[in-house]
């Protein structure tokens, strides 16, 4: 199929819509009585067919689609812009401008292989082919008013130029064309062969769409109206009309509004054997707007299928199949319809159609407009007669649509038929219209917020048929318009208003505050919680995620309390129920809140126990774990201490399972008895950056309490004691005085100064002042070589600190977790615990002697 020029629109006269419906009725017996009796199907939903063998091929919404008419089966074929298909054997080929530049496009069926011509080819180049031969236009000259014509054959990938023209055809070794010749257009043939020129057209004034088949050229004379078909015999030399006889219309009731009658012929045709199908758009003395056939040698035109005036289609042919698609419509009751349709000319319809029919609506106020869509089953309708009820009717439409001016409760029928037999429904009732209201106003906008400049598409999405709009966005600025666009240059909060009225009335909306506007430097809450539900007590990280933050505040249970204002927290949920989360991003241009997020926090019930009575853990926080995976956790030891303002606080790990002796600091606050945990890790920590200080010796959390008690309003000097195995040191060779404790915290490394407290046989001890309780590392520096370490003598003034460690604060028993994999070495760590008596001995004197320093202050 090629693409032809386009049908001028028909304009009836004003006149001559008094007397359509007479025309009607005094054709339709000539009509019906000559049309083929074949059954018609659809085959698909597109655009441009064309048919050769049993395949058709069509374009919709710029993908191919090949139907195989034997096994009734459709294949798409991949593009998005995929226009006007030719197809010859197992050959396709068309117009493609999915890369953004026209091209076409050649593919083979069975391989589905595919290449493209390029050279010489613009958004006008519409492909024909023959054998292994595609023709095509490009390139206009302003000087010539013609395009230029090329031919490229696929199998030698071989390109030529032709001559020049327009609406190329080829057949066998012969190629026919369009060019200006005499007068506007002329029609010319190229021989391949020979690369000779005839112009084989008689004189006249606007030919194109020339089509070749054996020994005869068609071609559309656009003379007048929507043009009519011409022959030419290569043997006989003779040229005749097909479908015009140019006397003029002789019926009275289209008396000066189709003087040419029968010249709405020639926007689309096509040849094939003896056989010429064209498409009418008006009705006439010569019929009905439709598909028609015309038989070459009987000179006999049948009509194949009936729509309503002003309809175009693109009928294409091979050997007996007809297929069609829908082209541009016009005018009121033109058909409403994308499908793709298939006559057999060969065969007859074998069973009359069943009527059926919907609606895309059944109500609604005047004017209601309403499109009816033919559903009828059984055999294909050929002809449709639609009744609306209201003393209007439309003939020959397959969807029709009709519009209710007067208010009242309608009763729609319709009538099919075909060859075979016809058939009738009735919908009682079917249609109710009423008076218009006046109308239901609302409306919607693309964004509700945004920075300044702030731009927001306003869409009226009222009911009831408004007529006209008043917007008034708050700013000073306003719009008529039913869709308005508005651009809000200044931060703040504004007001939308929407007025909307019709003939009837009017009505109004306001949204208080509906578009927030804010300043482009003001932050961004925003953050994020690795779990949001578990079981008490339910560890939970809190992740800063904001965005132009200098400052934050956590309100940890939507109480109103500012809980931290560190970038990471670790809460601590110990009783069930839910406890919401927000936060408050702040900067010197404003503030934002950030959505809360519920934490959820369950109480673990006996099945969960093993029969040891130790409860289930799970990883990566959850299950009332700490917010380290615990795939990552070696050993972790829990520590419990009564915490009353104005006292020291001391938790012991007394089973020795980490390298964490205690946690002190001095209470600035009553807290009651909180738990703290000391976990020691196989490696770093995920949650910390890499550290790059020298040899690692151990990674290990603190977490003490809820997240956000342990800051500087309620605890003073906290202190973290630590011991280091002498055969690292030695293993590793590193020197004791370069032993650092390093704290993670603001997504960072920090070295404390460390004290030695003492040592014994196995250990050396630590302590060191800390900011606070996070994310840990013990590291140390190998010796200089030729450095001789001396043994550190015991830090009296540390020894009293750790003494004191022992004093009665509320410090309780210390329970041990271990991963499986640890547990053996855990029970050899114990053995040698308890093989150096003298450490608990000399803990008893210093627990003493800190007492009684203790109570002299």
């Amino acid at each position: 199929m090629k693409n032809y020029r386009k049908p001028h629109s028909i304009t009836l006269a004003s006149t001559a819509l008094v007397f359509v419906f007479l025309i009607l009725i005094f054709i339709s017996s000539v009509a019906s009585a000559s049309q083929v009796a074949t059954q018609v199907t659809r085959i698909g939903n597109g655009s441009d067919p064309a048919i050769y063998g049993s395949k058709v091929v069509w374009t919709d919404r710029g993908v191919i689609h090949i139907y195989d008419l034997t096994s009734k089966t459709d294949t798409t074929v991949s593009s998005s812009a995929a226009s006007h298909p030719a197809i010859y054997g197992d050959k396709l080929v068309w117009h493609d401008e999915s890369s953004g530049v026209p091209r076409l496009t050649v593919y083979d069926i069975p391989s589905s292989d595919r290449s493209y011509i390029t050279q010489d080819v613009d958004n006008r180049s519409i492909p024909a082919i023959y054998g292994n031969k595609i023709v095509w236009s490009a390139n206009y000259n302003e000087s010539s008013y013609n395009y230029s014509i090329y031919m490229r054959d696929i199998s030698t990938s071989t390109q030529v130029w032709i001559a020049e023209g327009e609406s190329p055809d080829i057949y066998d070794t012969k190629i026919v064309y369009s060019a200006s010749g005499r007068d506007i257009r002329d029609i010319f043939m190229y021989d391949i062969t020979t690369k000779k020129i005839e112009l084989i057209s008689p004189y006249s004034s606007d030919l194109s769409n020339p089509l070749m088949y054996g020994n005869k050229v068609i071609w559309s004379n656009f003379y007048s109206r929507d043009g009519f078909i011409q022959m030419y015999d290569l043997v006989t030399k003779n040229t005749i009309d097909v479908t015009s006889d140019n006397t003029g219309n002789t019926l009275p009731e289209y008396a000066g509004s189709y003087t040419d009658a029968g010249d709405d012929t020639g926007g689309h045709i096509d040849i094939n054997g003896n056989k010429i199908v064209y498409s009418k758009s008006g009705n006439d003395q010569f019929g009905y707007a439709g598909v028609y056939v015309y038989d070459i040698p009987s000179a006999k035109s049948t009509p194949v299928y009936i729509y309503p005036i002003g309809t175009y289609t693109t009928p294409d042919i091979y050997n007996s199949t007809i297929v069609w698609g829908i082209g541009d419509t016009y005018g009121v009751g033109v058909a409403n319809d994308n499908g793709i349709y298939m006559s057999d000319l060969s065969a007859t319809n074998t069973l009359p159609p069943v009527a059926e029919f919907t609606a895309n609506v059944t109500s609604g106020t005047i004017p209601l407009v309403v499109q009816f869509t033919d559903i009828s089953t059984g055999g294909v309708p050929t002809s449709w007669y639609w009744d609306f009820g209201n003393g209007i009717n439309s003939k020959h439409a397959t969807n029709a649509t009709h519009t209710f001016p007067n208010p009242g409760v309608y009763n729609i029928t319709l009538t099919v038929s075909n060859g075979a037999g016809n058939s009738t429904v009735t919908k009682s009732n079917y249609i109710t219209v009423t008076s218009p209201q006046a109308p239901v106003v609302n409306f919607s906008t693309n964004v509700t917020s945004g920075t300044a400049p702030l731009t927001v598409l306003f869409a009226d999405t009222s009911t009831g048929a408004p007529t006209s709009w008043y917007w008034d966005f708050g700013d000073g600025t306003n719009s008529k318009d039913s869709v308005a666009v508005n651009k809000f240059t200044k931060p703040g909060n504004y007001t939308i208003s929407l007025t909307v009225g019709n003939n009837v009335g009017n009505n109004t909306l306001t949204k208080p505050g509906y578009i927030v506007v804010t300043d482009p430097n003001a932050p961004v809450a925003n953050f994020s919680a690795n779990v949001t539900s578990g079981y008490a007590p339910l560890w939970v990280l809190l992740t800063d995620l904001s965005q132009n933050a200098t400052s934050r505040n956590w309100d940890i249970r939507n109480d109103g309390t500012v809980d931290s204002t560190d970038p990471i927290i670790i809460c601590v949920f110990t009783d069930p129920g839910t406890y919401p989360v927000s936060l408050t991003a702040i900067n010197e241009n404003g503030t934002s809140v950030a959505k809360p997020i519920t934490i959820t926090v369950t109480q673990k019930s006996s099945s969960d126990d093993d029969d040891d009575g130790h409860s289930h853990k799970s990883g990566g926080g959850g299950g009332g774990g700490s917010p380290e995976p615990q795939t990552n956790v070696q050993v972790k030891e829990l520590s419990k201490a009564q915490v009353t303002n104005g006292k020291p606080v001391v938790f012991d790990f007394t089973n020795n399972a980490t390298c964490v002796v205690y946690v002190s600091f001095d209470a600035k606050k009553t807290a009651g008895k909180i738990t703290t945990i000391a976990e020691q890790l196989k490696a770093k920590s995920t949650l910390t950056s890499v550290l790059d200080s020298g040899e690692v010796y151990k990674y290990f959390n603190l977490w003490v309490g809820s997240s956000g008690f342990a800051n500087e309003k309620n605890i003073g000097n906290p202190v973290v004691c630590f011991k280091v195995e002498k055969s690292w040191l030695q293993d590793k060779k590193i020197d004791k005085s370069s032993i650092t404790l390093n704290r993670y915290s603001d997504k960072k490394w920090s070295q404390l100064p460390v004290k030695c407290l003492k040592e014994d046989n196995g250990y050396l001890y630590f302590t060191a002042e800390t900011p606070g309780f996070s994310f840990f590392a013990i590291t140390g520096k190998a010796q200089a070589n030729g450095t001789e370490t001396k043994p550190l003598a015991e830090n009296k003034t540390h020894s009293s600190v750790d003494n004191q460690s022992k004093s009665t604060t509320g410090s309780e028993a210390t329970s041990v977790e271990q991963t499986p994999e640890q547990n053996q070495s855990s029970k050899t760590s114990g053995k040698e615990n308890s093989k150096a008596p003298g450490f608990e001995i000399a803990s008893c004197v210093f627990c003493l002697l800190s007492l009684f320093l203790y109570k002299r202050r």
